[in-house]
C-alpha cells in the first residue's frame, strides 16, 4: 500500500480516545479483521462500533480505513470528514481522505487536500508519496492519454506444422480406407515482434472514456517461411467506470496474413464488465460476436460467438488468475463448424523485488459439427498447455511506468484427437524483452 510509510507521520495529531478496544467487542473485532485484510466484515463491524460511539475520533478512522480498502469510497469520505471536524489538523487523515477523492475521480479535492499537507513540510518519505499522486492527478487531468508496450521474443518450435504424432494414418479415400505417410514435426526458430498502442481520452462526463487499441504482430521463421504470420487488430469504443465497477463497449476489425498473402479477416463486436469488490480481487465478464472471413478457403468462413469469465486474486506476493471461455463458430460447412470450451489456471508468485515466477495450465475441447471426409466421423479435440517459466524487471524509470522486463518460459502442447491426423505435441522454449511505455 503506497501509504504504509505514512502510519508513523502525524499519529499524534489524532486526539484518540483513551478507552481501550477491549471495552467494545464490535471495535476490537474491526481491528482484527482489518488487520487480517477482510476489509468489507472490518467495515461492518467498525460500522456497529460507530453507532455506538459516533463522535469517537479512532472508529472513524479505522473505518475510513476498512471502507477504503472495501472499494465503499463515499463511506470512506463521511468517516474521515468526522475526523477532520474534531481535528482540522490531523495531515495523516487529509491524505487519507485525498486517496477516497482520487478512486471517487474527484481530482482536483485531491490535489486540493495534497498540496495542503505538502505545505507543512513533511518528512521526505511523505513528501514523495505525495508528489507522486499529485503526478498521478496530473495525469489523469490531461484528456488524452498513451500507453503501449514493444516486446521482441525468441522461441524454437520442435513440431512448428503440428505434425501427428502417428507415422501412418489412416483415412478413406473414394470409401476405401487406405494408410497414408503422416508429416513428421519439424523444428524451426522463430523470432516475433509485438507492438500495443493503448489510447484514452477523458470526456467532459465524469466516468465515461474513450479507448482505442492497436495490436500488430509479425512473426520470421528461420526454415518454415511459409508460417510466418503477420497480424493486425484495432478495437475503440466508450468505456464507462464508477466506483468499483466498468463496462467497455468496443467494435473490432483484425486482419492476419499467413505467409504475405491474406488468411483471415474479422470483424466484430465486444462488451466486457468488470467488477472490483475488493481490493485484491477483479472479476470480469465478457461477450463477442465476430464475422470471419478465410481468403483461401470459404468453405471456412463462419460467425463466432463467444464468451468469457475472468477473474484475478492477489494473495500477499501471489496472483492467481482464472479463466473459463466458450466459443461457437458456425461455418459454411458443417466441417469446420464446432464448439470449443476452455479452463484455464495461472499462478504468479514475486520470488524477489523484481523476480516473478509464474506457472499456468489449460486445457480446450472442441466437438465439430460435420462429418469428416476423411475419416467418416466426427472430430473431437481435447488440448492440453502448461507453461512455466520466470519473469524479472531490468529496468525501471523513477516515478515513472516505463520499464524494461525479461521473460523465459517453457511451454508444452498436447493434443489428443479421435482423428489420428491432428493428434500432436509440441514444445516451445521462449525467450520475451518487453519494453513498457
Amino acid at each position: 500500500m503506497r501509504f504504509v510509510l505514512l502510519l508513523l507521520f502525524c499519529c499524534l495529531c489524532l486526539p484518540w480516545s483513551s478507552a481501550s478496544a477491549s471495552d467494545d467487542p464490535d471495535l476490537a473485532a474491526g481491528k482484527e479483521l482489518l488487520r487480517q485484510g477482510d476489509f468489507a466484515a472490518a467495515r461492518d463491524r467498525l460500522f456497529a462500533a460507530f453507532l455506538k460511539d459516533p463522535d469517537r475520533t479512532e472508529i472513524n478512522f479505522l473505518l475510513g480505513r476498512a471502507a477504503y480498502e472495501a472499494g465503499d469510497y463515499e463511506s470512506a469520505v463521511m468517516a474521515f470528514d468526522r475526523v477532520l471536524i474534531v481535528d482540522p489538523g490531523a495531515m495523516r487523515v487529509r491524505l487519507e481522505l485525498a486517496r477516497c477523492h482520487l478512486a471517487l475521480g474527484n481530482l482536483e479535492a485531491a490535489r486540493q487536500l495534497l498540496q495542503e499537507v505538502r505545505n507543512t513540510n513533511p518528512p521526505s518519505t511523505v513528501l514523495t508519496n505525495i508528489n507522486a499522486l499529485l503526478a498521478v492527478i496530473d495525469a489523469r487531468s490531461r484528456r488524452h492519454a498513451l500507453h503501449g508496450s514493444l516486446s521482441l521474443g525468441y522461441s524454437r518450435d520442435d513440431n512448428v506444422r503440428v505434425a501427428p504424432a502417428d507415422d501412418l494414418v489412416r483415412v478413406y479415400l473414394n470409401n476405401v480406407l487406405i494408410d497414408t505417410t503422416a508429416e513428421r514435426p519439424k523444428e524451426d526458430n522463430i523470432l516475433a515482434a509485438t507492438l500495443g498502442l493503448d489510447h484514452v481520452y477523458q470526456t467532459e462526463r465524469q466516468g465515461l472514456l474513450w479507448r482505442s487499441a492497436l495490436v500488430a504482430y509479425q512473426s520470421v521463421h528461420q526454415f518454415e517461411n511459409d508460417q510466418e504470420v503477420s497480424y493486425l487488430s484495432l478495437q475503440s469504443g466508450p468505456f464507462w467506470q464508477k466506483r468499483n465497477h466498468s463496462f467497455e463497449l468496443h467494435p473490432i476489425l483484425a486482419h492476419l496474413d499467413l505467409d504475405q498473402r491474406r488468411y483471415l479477416g474479422s470483424f466484430g463486436g465486444e462488451a466486457v464488465w468488470s467488477w472490483l469488490p475488493r481490493a485484491n480481487f477483479v472479476g470480469q465478464l465478457g461477450v463477442r460476436l465476430e464475422s470471419r472471413r478465410y481468403y483461401q478457403d470459404h468453405e471456412r468462413d463462419a460467425v463466432r460467438q463467444s464468451c468469457f469469465l475472468n477473474s484475478y486474486l492477489q494473495l500477499g506476493k501471489s496472483r492467481l488468475t482464472g479463466n473459463l471461455a466458450a466459443a461457437f463458430e458456425n461455418a459454411e460447412s458443417d466441417v469446420h463448424s464446432n464448439d470449443a470450451y476452455t479452463v484455464g489456471l495461472r499462478l504468479d508468485h514475486d520470488l524477489t523485488a523484481t523476480l516473478t515466477g509464474f506457472a499456468a495450465a489449460a486445457c480446450t475441447d472442441t466437438r465439430h459439427d460435420g462429418v469428416h471426409p476423411m475419416f467418416l466421423e466426427r472430430r473431437r479435440d481435447r488440448e492440453t498447455m502448461l507453461a512455466a517459466g520466470l519473469r524479472k524487471m531490468l529496468w525501471q524509470a523513477p516515478g515513472s511506468a516505463r520499464q524494461l522486463l525479461g521473460e523465459a518460459g517453457y511451454t508444452f502442447t498436447d493434443t489428443d484427437s479421435n482423428l489420428a491426423l491432428y493428434t500432436y505435441d509440441k514444445n516451445v522454449l521462449s525467450l520475451l524483452f518487453t519494453l513498457r511505455f
